[in-house]
């Protein structure tokens, strides 16, 4: 038994931490040049001259080999050598990175693996030379070899990152100034609810057999999102050859974070079908068929400082949940396709939650929660109501089965804000409760009260409720920021008479309960928390639980340490998990370790299980799973290989147990759902597409300056990126010129930013550069994106006729679509190097005038490709109101 822990743990480590041992160099086969002659040449890029010569070979047929390095630092892209022989260049968004392993003769090219090119490189005098094919095949350079063969010019299709800086400074050059940049707002788009969207998502169909079966079982689920009959609606389902159909939910409404769902003022979540329930204090959560609501912020959670995380995903993925980065917990998918992660601890101030999942196919998605504890205070005169009403326990299509703990359940609950400091609620509750030593159901009716004071930084909540059985109940809670520690505590008292799932622990009837939880950041090392927990027991029993934990991460990898020490009476116990959890690149690897004993001395472990995944360059997935529960000696091992066929993941997967018992399946995954506005049909999407908002652009040169695409006037822009929330993405149009960006969070706005480095000419611009949108589930924005050439103002800031640094200057088209900013330098000059043709007005912003001062405004229109310079803009004494 010791062995095969000692096993296990090894596995865990390789898991995790998965290394690659130093490699034997083989001895490098260079390319053969023949008889190719060593030169020394001037090298030119784009028009300008390399520093320093170079060496080149040459051979008489025109042949060509260069030195890659030089050319890359000149164009301004980025270059990393490793031990010596493995190199890795990059040029820019719009060119593909290359991978260079010489001493295993490995190429990988926009990160696909390709052949070795026996006649492709060269080392001379310690530098990596390249052939002319080559380079031609992967940045689409023109290259050519002077006739006196002293100099090579090398000219690019695209601009390269050196190209684009150089030719902003020029534009500036021309004005004998220094850079300064300019600044635009975001724009909000609105798209109103339609009757059918796009909808789109997961698909995953299996056939598995084993030793123990006559015949193999197939099975199939889905989980998908669709805008339809303007609502967005959600829907899951799964299916075997056992039972047909057996498990189908849906749910419909709609959300807004700025409040005005169905028009109805301030209501931010509006919900039916199978839905979560509203939680109230000191009362349990339930789910099933019904409705719920809020017109309370969609960052406010139901309770004081806990929340529940859930969602759903199809079986057998695995999900991780984060918090501030640090991994705390990771369930893996049963067959419902739900996965919850109850009365997560939140703390003072804005959370951010993030819970990603894992496929067996290799498929990644990450969901992101935000939570304010601080939005709990309301403003003075501030009305929210929050509830709902549910038939617990029941499904919208209950296929023949029906859960035998259901029952009428309605939570209703308002808060009214009294003061700065000072809210107050009235909440009810009416619920099915089961008898625990009756096979009745009992209807309790709880009504409560709750304030909520405010202290400076410190948070806190008073509740009372009573039982129409005649059952009450207090808590008072503290959420208060300490010398950098985050403490929060709770304090709970129930009647005997009380009933609540909320005053149970274990089966026994609770009396009592005091929570202190504390906590503090390590910075990049991690975070270190501590719960205390007593427990007071029917039967004067009294229990005291103690959990310390660390949180950190360690060369990539994310490992949680949880100890819980337990004492009731004379009775001891003492538990500890590590989770782990690393994703590297190509590798993904968890891993969990439990261990019980009465005191820490004596711990002993009594399961593990860790997995990892590793996806190469041609997208096959390759994993391998292991299990180990010590108490019954019980082990197993399985294995998983999948790759793209057509749009989907095929897979095969294979597993065996300590008795011999073995099976096998095959998967296929895919994500399916209708196009964006260029392709409406029914259609494969990538991996990864299937959930979540998306924007299609259609990006465009509008040559003719009508804001419309006409095929036979305008050219469609291929190659061109956005950024999302600020941050570049992978994706990039089409020929046709369409940009699909998918999975974008639908719970709160996103931000959409033209990323002019992507384009050709970086002073092709639009008049909505800037974006605000809100993206939904089964539904893809259609947003055109007309590219037109810019034109530029200049002109000067004067005050008394003197000059004034660091006035914003402010750029507002006529049309007031669109607004840029600039600051003036040190001479009062400005300039907008990049705007849209059209009317502009341009002033000084008022609200960064002092008091007593005003500010002129120039009116000028701008044309394509023109500047017009020499504007000035007058702050004036405003001149005094008549008695």
């Amino acid at each position: 038994m010791k062995r095969r822990a000692v096993i296990m743990l090894a596995l865990v480590v390789i898991a995790v931490v998965p290394s690659v041992a130093p490699a034997v160099e083989p001895e490098t086969k260079i390319g053969d040049a023949g008889a190719a002659e060593l030169l020394l040449v001037q090298l030119r890029l784009n028009g300008v001259l390399l520093p320093d010569y170079e060496d080149a070979l040459a051979e008489a047929d025109g042949g060509l080999w260069l030195p890659l390095e030089p050319l890359v630092r000149t164009g301004e892209g980025s270059v990393e050598t490793v031990g010596g022989d493995a190199y890795r260049f990059g040029l820019g968004l719009a060119l593909p990175e290359v991978d260079i392993e010489m001493s295993r003769q490995r190429l990988r090219v926009g990160g696909r693996e390709q052949p070795w090119p026996d006649e492709g490189f060269a080392l001379e005098t310690g530098r990596l030379l390249v052939s002319k094919d080559l380079l031609e095949q992967w940045y689409g350079f023109e290259i050519a070899l002077s006739d006196d063969r002293l100099t090579v010019d090398v000219d690019s299709q695209r601009p390269l990152p050196g190209d684009l800086r150089r030719l902003r400074e020029r534009r500036w050059q021309r004005f004998n100034q220094k850079d300064y940049r300019t600044d635009s707002a975001y724009v909000s788009l609105e798209s109103p609810y339609t009757a059918w969207g796009t909808p789109r998502g997961d698909l995953r169909g299996s056939l598995g057999h084993n030793n123990r079966d006559d015949s193999p079982r197939g099975s199939l689920s889905g989980a998908f999102e669709a805008e339809a009959a303007y609502l967005s609606n959600r829907i899951f389902f799964s299916a075997d050859d056992q039972n047909n159909l057996n498990s189908l939910r849906w749910s419909a409404g709609r959300q807004s974070p700025d409040g005005d769902v169905f028009g109805i003022p301030n209501l931010h979540r509006l919900r039916f079908g199978d839905v979560s329930g509203f939680r109230l204090p000191l009362q349990g959560g339930r789910s099933g068929r019904g409705v719920s609501f809020s017109t309370a912020s969609l960052k406010r959670p139901d309770l004081f400082d806990v929340m529940v995380v859930e969602g759903d995903a199809l079986s057998g993925w695995d999900a991780e949940l984060y918090s501030g980065g640090q991994l705390i917990d990771f369930q893996t998918i049963e067959e419902n396709g739900r996965y919850r992660f109850a009365d997560v601890p939140l703390g003072f101030g804005r959370n951010e939650l993030k819970v990603v999942l894992y496929g067996p196919e290799g498929q990644i998605q990450e969901r992101i929660l935000r939570r304010d504890i601080a939005s709990g205070q309301l403003l003075p005169g501030e009305l929210q109501v929050r509830g709902s009403i549910l038939d617990a326990g029941r499904v919208m299509f209950p296929l023949g089965r029906e859960s035998s703990d259901s029952g009428k359940q309605i939570n209703l609950r308002a808060d009214y804000g009294l003061s700065r400091w000072l809210s107050t609620g009235a909440f009810i509750g009416v619920e099915p409760q089961r008898q625990r030593l009756a096979e009745e159901e009992l209807t309790i009716t709880n009504t409560g009260v709750s304030l909520q004071p405010v202290f400076g930084a410190a948070l806190s909540e008073l509740i009372i409720v009573t039982q129409d059985t005649g059952g009450n109940a207090f808590q008072g809670s503290l959420q208060v920021p300490v010398a950098g520690l985050n403490v929060s505590t709770r304090l709970a008292q129930y009647s005997d008479e009380y009933r609540s799932p909320a005053a149970l622990q274990s089966g026994r009837a609770v009396d009592s309960r005091f929570e202190l939880r504390t906590g503090f950041s390590l910075g990049r090392l991690g975070s270190v928390t501590a719960e205390y927990d007593r427990l007071g027991l029917d039967a004067a029993a009294v229990r005291h639980e103690l959990s310390p934990t660390l949180r950190h991460r360690m060369r990539g990898v994310s490992f949680s340490h949880e100890v819980t020490l337990s004492k009731q009476d004379e009775q001891r116990s003492s538990r500890y998990r590590l989770l782990a959890s690393q994703r590297l690149g190509a590798w993904n690897g968890r891993a969990q370790l439990r261990a019980a004993g009465r005191d820490l001395s004596d711990l002993s472990v009594s399961s593990l299980n860790a997995g990892i995944d590793y996806r190469d360059a041609d997208g096959r997935n390759y994993g391998a799973g292991s299990r180990y529960t010590l108490s019954s000696d019980q082990y197993s091992l399985s294995g998983r290989y999948s790759q793209q066929l057509g749009r989907g993941q095929l897979g095969f997967s294979g597993s065996v147990d300590q008795s011999g018992n073995w099976g096998m399946g095959l998967t296929y995954a895919i994500a399916l759902g209708i196009g964006h506005a260029g392709r409406r049909s029914l259609t494969w999407l990538n991996q990864g597409a299937g959930s979540g908002g998306a924007a299609a652009l259609q990006i465009f040169e509008d040559l003719d300056n009508n804001g419309l695409f006409e095929p036979d006037n305008d050219r469609p822009m291929a190659g061109a990126g956005m950024q999302v929330n600020g941050r570049p993405t992978s994706h990039v149009s089409d020929e046709n010129g369409w940009l699909l960006l998918p999975s974008l969070p639908t719970d709160r706005p996103v931000r959409l930013t033209l990323d002019r480095d992507s384009l050709m000419d970086p002073f092709l611009t639009t008049q909505t550069p800037r974006l605000l949108v809100q993206p939904r589930p089964g539904y893809t924005l259609g947003l055109p994106l007309p590219l037109q050439d810019s034109g530029f103002l200049t002109g000067t800031v004067l005050r008394n006729g003197r000059p004034v640094a660091g006035a914003l200057v402010q750029a507002t088209r006529f049309d007031g679509v669109t607004v840029e900013t600039t600051f003036s330098l040190s001479d009062g000059y400005f300039s907008f190097e990049t705007l849209a043709p059209g009317e502009w007005r341009l002033t000084v912003a008022p609200e960064t005038l002092g008091p007593g001062w005003k500010t002129s405004e120039v009116a000028q229109r701008v044309e394509s490709g023109q500047s017009h310079d020499g504007l000035t803009i007058e702050l004036t004494v405003t001149e005094p109101a008549l008695p």
